[in-house]
């Protein structure tokens, strides 16, 4: 998946992209000059952008970024990411999200990840048709 596709997906822009790489925040496979996104890349592109809009700053992102990333690749039926910018926790449905996060003591940034990964998925088939 290109760097265009990635950006449109995560609503940011083509060079916020390209310094989340250079920040080592979501590093990418280069092919030539461009950016060529697996579907886990784009997965996790997508929700570094939502730990982002969801007021987390880039070096907590940074830190969280490992344990994602596993999580993401391990247990795909995982549903749900949720941190308070230590640690990330995971959810299968919304019931067991909300119990988690009315136990929670701080504020939390929730990342829907299966209704990103269904984004990802449904534009890379479209990107394939054509």
């Amino acid at each position: 998946m290109n760097t265009a596709t990635v950006a449109q997906l995560a609503g940011v822009t083509l060079r916020q992209l390209q310094w989340w790489d250079e920040e080592g925040a979501c590093s990418v496979r280069r092919n030539g000059h461009g950016r060529q996104y697996s579907e886990t890349d784009a997965v996790l592109a997508c929700c570094v952008a939502r730990l982002r809009q969801g007021g987390l700053p880039l070096q907590r992102v940074r830190h969280i970024l490992p344990k994602l990333r596993d999580g993401l690749t391990v247990i795909p039926e995982r549903n749900f990411a949720w941190t308070d910018g230590e640690r990330v926790r995971w959810a299968v449905d919304e019931r067991e999200l909300l119990a988690a996060i009315a136990r929670s003591k701080r504020p939390v940034v929730v990342v829907p990840v299966a209704d990103i990964r269904n984004r990802v998925r449904r534009a890379d088939g479209e990107r394939i048709e054509q």
